[in-house]
């Protein structure tokens, strides 16, 4: 079984990498909050259909799980989606990878677990300076306030996997589907307030993009994502998803033609061996204790 979600994960880390391609397309004529909403919304109507005898024996500490993760997953895609207008596919499929690093950060706050080695940080530093110059010899720094919010991304989606750490007694779908419909509050009354706008339900607006987010990178991603934690560590899930950078950078050079220079690809390279080292220390650790 362990095996089994171990290949799940890999497939939805294809989803999740291709999923940079959607959103880039769809800012172009929706607000973050709109396409957040659809994203989550219909997603959450499907899964309620699907498990809706499950939901009706809904307990009280799943309505408290679901709305906490809820909270963490929407300024998650809320910082991601904004930050997609003012930095690139392949950065950003980086940097969201970072939440990998604050994974063992917070499981050491939270849990006390023991920390990884300094030197995979000092790796992580190290990547992340070569990914933000563009010309190291003239000094000239390329991070910008896209990057910064896509760093405040990785950090929630590290929280939204740390806090269903331990919980294998409550029933996933049911937290699924209100963690589902907490983003879609959340998203709905942000629009309100932020975009001064209320969110359309016309057919107009839906296109292979919306319901690409919808059934592969929302649906089925964090169902899986969720069941899977009863079956696989959160390191691991974090190892396997983190190559969602790798498959993200790769379907931006398929579909936009990007262009990466050297010092993108060192950092990058230097990044995700860090991030692998990171969480092998992290297993070495846990068999340990």
């Amino acid at each position: 079984m362990n095996n089994l979600f171990k290949c799940i994960l890999l497939i939805l880390a294809i989803f999740r990498g291709s999923s940079f391609i959607a959103i880039k397309e769809l800012t172009y004529s929706i607000s973050s909050n709109q396409l957040i909403f659809y994203r989550f919304f219909f997603s959450g109507i499907l899964l309620l259909i699907i498990f809706h005898q499950n939901f009706l024996k809904l307990k009280l500490k799943e309505i408290i799980l679901g709305f906490s993760g809820g909270i963490f997953l929407y300024l998650a895609f809320f910082s991601q989606t904004i930050g997609m207008s003012y930095t690139s596919i392949p950065k950003q499929a980086f940097i969201t990878s970072l939440y990998i690093l604050f994974i063992p950060i917070f499981e050491y706050i939270f849990y006390k677990k023991k920390f990884y080695k300094k030197i995979n940080l000092v790796g992580i530093i190290l990547g992340l300076f070569f990914i933000f110059f563009d010309d190291v010899s003239k000094f000239e720094i390329n991070f910008n306030k896209g990057d910064f919010l896509t760093l405040l991304c990785a950090l929630f989606f590290a929280l939204n996997i740390i806090i269903f750490k331990n919980k294998q007694n409550l029933n996933i779908f049911n937290v699924t589907i209100i963690q589902f419909f907490t983003v879609t509050f959340f998203s709905y009354f942000s629009s309100i307030i932020l975009d001064k706008k209320i969110i359309p339900l016309e057919y107009k607006y839906f296109n292979k993009y919306i319901f690409f987010l919808i059934i592969f990178c929302t649906l089925i991603n964090f169902l899986f994502q969720n069941i899977s934690q009863k079956y696989v560590g959160s390191e691991m899930i974090g190892i396997i998803l983190s190559l969602e950078s790798v498959f993200g950078a790769l379907f931006s050079k398929l579909y936009f033609n990007d262009l990466f220079n050297i010092n993108f690809i060192l950092g990058c390279s230097i990044i995700f061996i860090s991030l692998i080292l990171i969480q092998r220390s992290q297993n070495v650790n846990n068999s340990i204790s």
